[in-house]
């Protein structure tokens, strides 16, 4: 059977930090150069005003490298393009296991939160606070000096990985049902998202023309592996994990084939892979029934959550579909129950597992002294050390899971609190929850059928025409990746993430006063600004720097 292999996961990791490195890096000079859409020089020049001229403060209330950048004679945009540049070749060098150890996470993590804090609006996204929560985990998980022969990965980071994994996966499901989406109570979601989600990819309108049958299965299996069936990822058991990352590989791979997610797929998808049974995992030969009676039970739960979770919808005694059987307070109530269980349960686990790898390697390191060796007390010190280390990391991770209801949040003890508010500020610990509400749907009416209101895709999208001859003369400035044409297919972008284009798309669902970058954007094309042109499809777009519209026209359409 397939099992976790420490090394496999953080040769993946590096792979993912290469990745995000390299797209920060072709993004830096367009979004926060001098020119840029949100130059870097002005906001640190802001924060300055807040924070004093001492180094240290500054760099205790917002930790990026970048305040440094005086240091080495550069300019703050070099500055960040110095650290991505920086972590790109240290995660080519972890993903080739040439260089996996503690300071090699260590200075990516570092480098990357560095860049993340100084981002402003274009750093934001789940997968970069998800990339930090796990790259600051792997820290403590990398063997020193890349011995990973001597040294085994500490229970209490794995469990907190998994405990990660439950967390992404369970509040992005939670989170839809308790948005009160009738497209999700109702299983509908699909019929639209393809169609209107930020960046589509070719894929996405074979996905779209899918019935709404197959739309309304895959909608309740997605609450369902997310929700309920990841709450196993925390059993002792792997025979209960198995399956959690099974199906979890086929849902972000689905994912991966019909959006533009940039890494948030391949990173929630290393994230499944730690459930699976580690060598060091507790293991006994002892109470044999026990765990067969445990494994049949958790088995059971399934079978009784999926029949209870999903009801079958009838039209004239014919099933038309599916819908969540529960109203949002039923849900809530029954997370009263199940957010504790999940946070204590996962702390109990981890905490038994952790003791026992302790007490094994201590036994071990004192059979080595025995015999003149001291490999073993050099991996049980680090083991000791790494645990106590893992478990105040833990502890911080766990509030925005307790928030799900209060009334756990609220009895958590202090030191966790603590923790939590240390591990937030650090941006080691982040709530998560994407595609709440499903957008871009319009209704309609038509008379002389039976149900007069219909619901359609009507996806928002802000289009820019540009005139450079005051007006009379209009064209539509295309950008490379953002769907506007509707006669040309969307692009297949990922693992890159074109940021610039994510927020375009993302601008049209709102207002423009929550989205201040784009009018800066817009002032900036007028003006003929080098990093607001190349931010367009230059094949497609008649201006350049040279020759800049004059005029330009914001239209909110839907497509």
């Amino acid at each position: 059977m397939v099992t976790f292999r420490s090394t496999v996961f953080l040769q993946a990791l590096g792979l993912i930090y290469a990745i995000a490195f390299c797209s920060l890096y072709s993004q830096v000079q367009s979004l926060f150069g001098p020119d840029g859409l949100e130059p870097v020089a002005p906001f640190m020049a802001k924060l300055l005003q807040d924070l004093g001229d001492h180094p240290l403060n500054r760099f205790a209330h917002v930790p990026s490298l970048v305040w440094f950048h005086d240091s080495v004679g550069l300019t703050p945009d070099l500055a960040m393009e110095l650290l991505c540049l920086g972590g790109m070749a240290l995660g080519t060098l972890a993903a080739a296991n040439i260089l996996i150890a503690p300071e090699t996470f260590g200075a990516m993590w570092l480098s990357y939160l560095s860049v993340i804090l100084m981002g402003g609006s274009f750093t934001r996204f789940q997968w970069d606070s998800l990339l930090l929560e796990v790259g600051f985990l792997a820290i403590w998980l990398a063997p020193p000096f890349g011995n990973s022969s001597l040294f085994e990965p500490p229970q209490i980071v794995l469990w907190a990985l998994r405990f990660v994994f439950v967390k992404f996966s369970f509040m992005t499901s939670v989170s839809k049902i308790l948005s009160g989406c009738p497209t999700w109570l109702g299983l509908t979601a699909l019929d639209y998202h393809f169609a209107t989600q930020e960046l589509p990819n070719p894929l996405s309108w074979y996905a779209h023309q899918l019935s709404p049958g197959v739309h309304s299965v895959f909608a309740a299996a997605s609450l369902y592996i997310q929700g309920p069936l990841v709450l196993l990822s925390l059993s002792p058991s792997a025979w209960h994990r198995y399956p959690v990352f099974y199906l979890n590989l086929a849902l972000h791979i689905s994912s991966l084939f019909t959006g533009n997610y940039g890494f948030s797929n391949a990173l929630a998808i290393a994230l499944a892979y730690t459930v699976l049974p580690a060598a060091t995992d507790p293991q006994t030969d002892r109470f044999k029934s026990v765990q067969y009676t445990a494994i049949a039970v958790g088995f059971l739960g399934l079978t009784i959550t999926t029949y209870s979770m999903f009801e079958v919808v009838y039209e004239n005694n014919q099933p038309t579909g599916l819908r969540y059987a529960f109203r949002v307070g039923q849900t809530q109530q029954a997370l009263k129950y199940i957010v504790p269980g999940v946070v204590w349960g996962a702390l109990g686990v981890a905490a038994v597992a952790a003791v026992w790898q302790n007490l094994r390697l201590l036994y071990a390191g004192c059979v080595d002294l025995m015999h003149f060796r001291i490999g073993g007390a050099f991996a049980s010190g680090h083991c000791a050390l790494f645990s106590v280390i893992g478990l105040l990391v833990f502890g911080g991770l766990v509030m925005p899971v307790a928030q799900l209801h209060p009334g756990c949040s609220d009895t958590l003890p202090d030191v966790i609190k603590t923790a939590s508010v240390v591990a937030s500020r650090l941006r080691v610990s982040s709530a998560y929850g994407s595609m709440k509400k499903a957008t871009g749907i319009q209704k309609v009416t038509i008379p002389g059928t039976f149900v007069n209101e219909f619901a359609i895709v009507a996806r928002p999208e802000v289009i820019l025409e540009g005139s450079a001859d005051d007006g009379k003369t209009w064209h539509a400035l295309d950008f490379r990746h953002k769907p506007g044409n509707i006669h040309v297919a969307p692009t297949f972008v990922a693992p890159h993430q074109s940021r610039i284009d994510w927020l375009m798309a993302a601008a049209a669902k709102g207002n423009y006063s929550e989205h201040p970058w784009l009018v800066h954007f817009v002032t900036k094309l007028l003006h003929g600004s080098p990093a607001a042109i190349q931010s367009l499809d230059l094949a497609k777009t008649p201006f350049s720097t040279a020759t800049p519209p004059n005029v330009l026209y914001v239209l909110h359409s839907a497509l």
